[in-house]
């Protein structure tokens, strides 16, 4: 098995934030204040753009990398063979394909130059529009369905939906 935990983050105003080893963490605020960006600066400074961010410093994270990168990347991809041409293995929900020999080079140094290319295995950000298709079973291509994702779950359960809006409230 395959885990990623963020560990800390520090803020560009010198504050360092330790998260927790396990459970949920959530991000709340009013309009405007910063949670959105907040979750792009995560998502820059994981795949190594950290002068992109605007909030954030730095994440530091950890990765357990499979010991079997190719049963791990057929567990966990869409696997695509066009006729003739080398497997080449996307992560769930879309995105870019990568062949297994550069799989297994960027896997084996987690913190490495190249392990941006990789993090949509781990950690995906998504616009409006692919929340919605992400909600609704699909990511608006044909034939992909995400039905384990929790937010499709909030729409197939409606107590399900319900238990999450009473513990929001809450918050």
């Amino acid at each position: 098995m395959t885990n990623f935990r963020m560990n800390q983050i520090r803020t560009r105003a010198g504050t360092t934030i330790e998260l927790p080893p396990a459970g949920v963490l959530c991000v709340v605020g009013g309009n405007n204040v910063g949670k959105s960006q907040l979750l792009r600066d995560v998502s820059e400074c994981i795949r190594g753009y950290s002068d992109r961010a605007v909030i954030l410093e730095s994440v530091e994270y950890s990765l357990d990398v499979p010991d079997d990168v190719e049963a791990w990347a057929r567990s966990t991809s869409i696997v695509q063979a066009p006729l003739g041409q080398t497997e080449t293995f996307m992560p769930p929900g879309g995105g870019q394909g990568w062949q297994l020999s550069q799989l297994q080079i960027w896997l084996s140094d987690p913190h490495g130059q190249n392990m941006g290319r990789v993090m949509e295995w781990f950690l995906r950000t998504l616009d409006a529009a692919q929340r919605v298709g992400v909600a609704t079973g699909g990511m608006g291509q044909p034939g992909m369905e995400i039905t384990g994702n929790p937010i499709h779950a909030l729409f197939i359960d409606g107590d399900l939906a319900r238990v999450v809006a009473n513990l929001l409230k809450n918050v």
